[in-house]
């Protein structure tokens, strides 16, 4: 669904837990941090996925986000792995030149 990465960069979806905010301190928000602990779930992202395939019939993004979600059973461990860990990676505190990455 995205370019790969390059070693120059370019390419790929943005980074999840980038935080470019000069309001607050380098870490996403706690209320927002524990919304997500609460919303982000294998059940919730997989009615997600199932809502957004079906509103894309007629569209060309269809086929693709169709097979995503004919993907979703072989992955689902690695869903959960990832909707626990986000939440982490984003309450965590960034710092410059410090590229975090999912373990």
């Amino acid at each position: 669904m995205f370019a790969p990465w390059t070693p120059n960069g370019g390419g790929g979806p943005p980074c999840l837990w980038g935080f470019e905010g000069h309001l607050y301190t380098h870490r996403w928000l706690e209320p927002n941090v524990t919304f997500l602990k609460e919303a982000l779930n294998v059940p919730a992202v997989t009615e997600a996925l199932s809502r957004a395939v079906d509103r894309l019939i007629d569209h060309s993004e269809h086929e693709p986000a169709e097979r995503v979600r004919e993907d979703l059973p072989l992955l689902t461990d690695t869903l959960q792995a990832r909707c626990a860990e986000l939440p982490r990676l984003l309450e965590a505190t960034q710092e410059p030149g410090r590229l975090r990455a999912w373990s």
